[in-house]
């Protein structure tokens, strides 16, 4: 990976290749300022400079798509300038980003792309918003209630949306983020029963390999559970 920035540094032809004109300008002044911070910033220029600059070109395509024509690379690096002080904690880019999710979960994981809203409008990748309130929209919009499931005598709640399940404890208000529990409980309400259930689960942990073990998992895992089916 470091052989493909240095080579980019040392090519016109490969930044024309890689970004527009505006963004190989993004590119060129982002390798400048990140060479004025500490030793550990600086060796690493090259490589968040391009980071940088395919984040400042996706966000110019963005803004086109929706009506902005003239917007650019340029653009974006104007309204977000980079920071740099003198120790590590001084580097920034001073720009909050939101996520609005039906699960609570501590670190992003690219395997479950696709799960949530499932719309990928722009493109794989992860989806954030610059307003709190639009990212509330979509966690509110993928954990509505539906029903309730009875698993050994605790109640949860399941809501539905977007291709996404939320499940909740009743009695404890706690958001269940085990996927393992979430695919177990969500096959018992659609399925109307365990042994349905199961045969559910079992047939797509048969029939996928993404996520296979997650399936499997969600099988053993209701497979020892007293279900109250009334």
């Amino acid at each position: 990976m470091g052989g493909k920035f240095e080579g980019l540094s040392h090519s016109d032809y490969a930044l024309r290749k890689t970004f527009s004109k505006e963004g190989v300008a993004v590119y060129q002044d982002a390798v400048k300022t990140f060479r004025q911070g500490n030793q550990a910033v600086s060796q690493a220029a090259k490589e968040n400079a391009y980071l940088y600059a395919r984040m400042a070109e996706r966000w110019a395509q963005i803004r086109r798509d929706y009506g902005d024509t003239a917007y650019t690379a340029k653009d974006f690096a104007a309204a977000h300038p980079i920071y740099i002080g003198g120790t590590r904690s001084d580097v920034q880019f001073g720009q909050r980003a939101w996520h609005g999710s039906s699960h609570d979960f501590d670190k992003f994981d690219l395997g479950y792309i696709g799960t949530g809203e499932g719309a990928q409008a722009h493109g794989w990748g992860l989806y954030f918003a610059g307003n709190k309130d639009i990212s509330q929209g979509y966690a509110n919009k993928l954990s509505n209630p539906v029903g309730e499931v009875n698993v050994a005598g605790i109640i949860y709640s399941i809501g539905r949306g977007g291709g996404s399940w939320r499940v909740r404890n009743i009695a404890t208000g706690e958001l269940i983020s085990k996927m393992k529990i979430v695919k177990a409980i969500s096959a018992l309400y659609t399925e109307q029963g365990k042994d349905k259930a199961l045969k559910y689960l079992k047939d797509k942990a048969d029939q996928t390999r993404k996520f296979k073990k997650i399936w499997i998992d969600a099988y053993d895992w209701l497979k020892n559970q007293e279900i109250d089916d009334k």
